[in-house]
């Protein structure tokens, strides 16, 4: 995300994008599968999540945020799964109409297979099979990789926010 000094706060702007999504794709011949996540993947979304809020604006602690995931009603987590899990999605946040999408993470070395596309558009299209008009996500303005990942799924940019952070 792009890190700019607030005017006058001398804190830290983070620039954002909110994309929503009406339809998803996926390349129907990239290997493996979507799965929910389950009690027994906690410790990897503990370390996925810790990673993903390095790269994003998250704070609170990651094993406290798996957690939550798991065992909240109105969250659904989904891992990507080859042989083994290789990237994950989350919806959580949900609206009277739609969902936000979030905690994109695929490790550095499953990069560039796909997966992280394959997973965003599962979570996506689940939440329209379950009666969800449309779904949001925030991007990071600085990634033209994950942006682009986006557009190739279906989610248009809508409007840029600046999140404010006083530390």
């Amino acid at each position: 995300m792009r890190r700019r000094p607030a005017r006058g706060w001398r804190r830290t702007c983070i620039s954002a994008s909110t994309w929503p999504s009406r339809s998803s794709r996926r390349r129907p011949w990239l290997a493996g599968r979507a799965r929910e996540a389950s009690l027994e993947d906690r410790d990897r979304l503990a370390d996925w999540l810790g990673f993903f809020s390095d790269s994003s604006t998250g704070s609170r602690p990651p094993g406290e945020l798996a957690d939550r995931l798991l065992h909240r009603g109105d969250a659904t987590v989904l891992i990507w799964e080859t042989d083994a899990p290789v990237s994950m999605a989350a919806a959580m946040g949900p609206t009277p109409n739609g969902i936000r999408v979030s905690a994109v993470y695929t490790p550095p070395e499953q990069r560039g297979q796909g997966y992280a596309s394959a997973v965003t558009a599962a979570v996506t299209q689940r939440m329209f099979d379950a009666g969800k008009r449309f779904c949001f996500l925030y991007t990071d303005l600085d990634n033209p990789t994950s942006n682009a990942l986006y557009q190739r799924i279906g989610y248009r940019p809508v409007v840029d926010v600046d999140q404010l952070r006083f530390v």
